[in-house]
């Protein structure tokens, strides 16, 4: 095996891993985060590698926020998608929040301690994928939103960035992401329609 082949071998694990935590979460099985976590795991190792700290600051981060997510959804395990619902006014107010604090910080970092050549869109990408990742450790459907969001701003940077594959693999993700947001909204007319019997 050629010395670099474990360069593009990890980065596409760690993918195929996001991949799977994705697919897991729109079925409602809380064993996606482990997936997440893995793909965290192995992207820390690289960017570790490769001296990003920046990035390996963000990244832990992000895995604070799914160990969350997996406490969270571990309580409600066997309801399924059953304890899905839809965010209320004071949650979309702090979904805001979240994804301006989320910018300003993210941008901050690969701004100011990486070599990123694109900071603010990066950033950008961050913050929606922090904030849907939030979202997500609560069962809201609009979670999907944030986190496609993400996925669409973050398909032209790895275009831009000349990695194919990646973008390829973003546009899976995309289309498992609308297939997970429109199979929750289903599950939530339904236990509306339920519940207004």
């Amino acid at each position: 095996m050629e010395p670099y082949a474990d360069l593009y071998l990890l980065p596409f694990l760690g993918f195929i891993f996001l991949i799977l935590q994705v697919f897991l979460a729109r079925q409602g099985n809380h064993y996606n985060y482990l997936f997440g976590i893995c793909s965290i795991l192995i992207h820390i190792w690289l960017f570790w590698q490769s001296r990003l700290f920046g990035e390996i600051l963000m990244t832990l981060v992000f895995l604070c926020v799914i160990i969350y997510g997996w406490i969270s959804w571990d309580k409600r395990k066997g309801q399924g998608t059953s304890s899905i619902t839809h965010s209320t006014c004071h949650e979309h107010r702090v979904s805001t929040l979240i994804v301006m604090c989320c910018l300003c910080f993210f941008s901050y970092i690969l701004r100011h301690h990486t070599n990123s050549m694109l900071p603010y869109w990066y950033g950008m990408v961050c913050a929606f994928a922090f904030t849907g990742m939030w979202l997500m450790a609560k069962r809201k459907i609009e979670s999907w939103i944030y986190l496609n969001i993400g996925g669409l701003m973050a398909t032209p940077l790895f275009v831009y960035k000349g990695l194919f594959v990646f973008a390829v693999l973003m546009i899976l993700y995309l289309a498992i992401g609308f297939s997970g947001y429109v199979k929750w909204k289903k599950e939530t007319n339904n236990s509306t329609a339920i519940t207004n019997l």
